[in-house]
């Protein structure tokens, strides 16, 4: 199942960024990757919690500035760490429902955590 990070997220986090398509990509390494993984399993649970009323209007703006504060510490421009969230959310969807990569999320909730201490 392929999965793009919502636009409403997408425009929250890069307004009006165009990505050429001779955009450079950007590898994440080590914890860098780790924050990435974490901003796009915050993007798909807060999408997953807004569409089925687990979360509110203020929660959902407080998991959209979760994901702008882990973005704006990885290195890139915004087109590179958007064409790095799609990346990574196709290959965590690959094979899984949404429900399976939000159990994944609740599982690594303590490696995202440390991010925001």
């Amino acid at each position: 199942m392929r999965h793009r990070v919502s636009t409403a997220i997408a425009a929250a986090l890069f307004v009006a960024v165009a990505t050429p398509a001779s955009a450079q990509k950007v590898v994440y390494q080590g914890a860098d990757a780790e924050k990435l993984k974490c901003a796009v399993m915050l993007s798909i649970v807060g999408e997953i919690g807004l569409r089925e009323g687990e979360l509110g209007a203020g929660e959902y703006m407080m998991t959209t500035g979760a994901i702008i504060t882990l973005l704006e510490e990885l290195p890139g421009t915004p087109a590179q760490k958007n064409q790095a969230m799609d990346r990574m959310a196709e290959r965590l969807f690959e094979g899984a429902s949404e429900r399976d990569v939000a159990r994944l999320f609740e599982r690594d909730l303590p490696r995202c955590d440390r991010f925001f201490r």
